[in-house]
């Protein structure tokens, strides 16, 4: 007769699963899910630009073009993606705040951490001096918002 007691359960363990990554958000994770969010703008907004004629497309391609700026500086903040852009969903990740708090429907902190976006070179700068540093994967929009990128 076996002791069930001793049978425990460790599938609701906090542990990592094989693959599963943790700790500090890499360089690479970070442009990933960048660059996805902003190709979801940038590929449609150019392809209606150059299919349609230029009257039709040059409206429609603006209102594009002004759809993606909205959704680059909110994207971490849109409830309907539970504060969590199409490029960090992809990617495993989730811009929060310093103390770990989600950042749904904060779009003030959202459109402050992502505004240093329009400087993007520079931003990419950052993140590569800061490899290796305390600092590591912070841009300047987290420094200025308060808030982190860290693995879902």
């Amino acid at each position: 007769m076996s002791d069930k007691s001793t049978n425990k359960d460790t599938s609701s363990s906090s542990a990592p699963k094989t693959g599963e990554k943790t700790g500090e958000v890499t360089l690479i994770d970070r442009v990933k899910g960048g660059l996805i969010d902003g190709l979801l703008f940038a590929i449609p907004a150019t392809l209606i630009s150059m299919i349609l004629p230029a009257s039709i497309g040059s409206i429609l391609g603006l209102i594009i073009n002004l759809a993606g700026i909205a959704y680059m500086l909110l994207r971490d903040a849109l409830p309907q993606l539970d504060g969590i852009s199409i490029g960090k969903k992809i990617t495993g990740t989730r811009a929060v705040r310093e103390d770990g708090s989600p950042l749904t429907g904060d779009f003030k902190t959202s459109a402050l951490r992502n505004v240093w976006m329009l400087i993007s070179p520079v931003e990419l700068v950052v993140l590569f001096i800061r490899q290796g540093k305390p600092d590591a994967g912070r841009r300047l929009g987290d420094d200025t918002a308060k808030t982190k990128v860290v693995y879902t």
